[in-house]
């Protein structure tokens, strides 16, 4: 990250200099951009999937202002998915929690959860989905619509060939 002094004070930073770049004009550091990864996101990234925002910054009470002009430069190339299935957030649960799964491609999708005895409590998808990584909730109910009890359960997602069961634990 640097920044540019452009007139009356105003500085230009630009984030993610990659492989031989050079920026244009000298480079003055103020800081750093750190990513985190958050969660059991079942996506792959590469340093071609990043995007740029360029703006120009005034410092204001020792912080940055962004205004105009602002643009996006982002890489079209699209992010490369698997199929996975993910731990369920929160587990243990109460009252409800989300399951994600990814998709590498368009596929027939089928998640339910099962009880101990392998029984289908409920189905959750059931149909054609698009490739990407799609989320659902589970309120603990079963498909009539009442609240199962606390206990251990399984959910299974098929995807074309590809099949994953993960168990969870809802506490009431």
């Amino acid at each position: 990250m640097g920044t540019e002094v452009t007139r009356d004070g105003v500085r230009q930073a630009f984030v993610g200099v990659i492989g031989d770049s050079k920026p244009l004009a000298p480079v003055v550091e103020f800081g750093r951009v750190e990513f985190e990864v958050v969660g059991e996101e079942p996506l792959v990234l590469s340093e071609e999937d990043l995007s740029f925002i360029i703006a120009d910054l005034e410092v204001v009470g020792g912080g940055l202002r962004a205004f105009s002009p602002i643009r996006l430069e982002k890489n079209e190339v699209q992010p490369t998915y698997r199929f996975e299935l993910a731990q369920n957030v929160p587990n243990p649960f109460n009252p409800s929690t989300t399951i994600a799964y990814s998709l590498a491609s368009n596929a027939d999708v089928a998640l339910a959860i099962f009880d101990v005895t392998g029984a289908r409590v409920k189905t959750l998808v059931s149909g054609r989905e698009n490739t990407g990584v799609h989320r659902v909730a589970w309120d603990g109910t079963n498909d009539r619509g009442a609240r199962v009890s606390s206990g251990v359960y399984f959910y299974r997602l098929i995807a074309g060939s590809f099949k994953s069961t993960k168990k969870m634990v809802l506490l009431r």
